[in-house]
């Protein structure tokens, strides 16, 4: 493997790959990662990270910070969706989220807002209180013609253009 270049001094294959136990501290909380890699320069002794090595360590700790912060973590968050059915995309459209922040949230990427944090979890919760509400009041809801239901376990919602999901419930809200 050929060493890298230097960004900072501009020196000619002087780069150094460091893979060691990092300690990170947040608010009082400490999280180790273990082969934490970063790069350091004979020449200059500069130490940096490139993108492609720490994308992972840079979701750890993301999911730290939340669960600190007393956000749910990006695995909460698609573990609760998967368990209801919902495709990111659906239960985005559903709850008025853009499917791209959506999508951030669970790859940790990006950390949902307090009251987006809220949202999710009321609606987690509460799902089947809340799916009526936005059926007849959210964006869907302005379109919603059909809510389908079998038995106590799932519904599809359908809307003038498209069914948006197989919905998994414990009630039999109208639309």
């Amino acid at each position: 493997m050929s060493k890298l270049n230097c960004p900072f001094c501009g020196g000619k294959e002087c780069v150094d790959r460091i893979v060691h136990n990092e300690l990170i501290e947040y608010k009082g909380h400490k999280l180790e990662i273990e082969e934490y890699t970063f790069s350091r320069c004979q020449n200059c002794g500069e130490d940096f990270e490139t993108a492609a090595e720490n994308k992972e360590a840079d979701k750890l700790i993301t999911s730290f910070q939340r669960e600190v912060d007393g956000l749910l973590t990006p695995l909460e968050i698609k573990t609760k969706r998967e368990s209801f059915g919902y495709s990111q995309k659906a239960l985005a459209e559903l709850l008025g989220i853009g499917e791209k922040n959506f999508a951030r949230w669970e790859n940790g990427s990006v950390t949902q807002s307090r009251t987006a944090d809220h949202l999710l979890r009321i609606f987690f919760k509460h799902h089947d209180l809340v799916l009526p509400i936005v059926c007849k009041r959210g964006k869907i809801g302005n379109n919603c013609t059909e809510v389908t239901f079998s038995g106590r376990v799932g519904a599809t919602l359908k809307t003038e253009h498209k069914t948006i999901q197989r919905l998994v419930i414990n009630g039999s809200p109208q639309c």
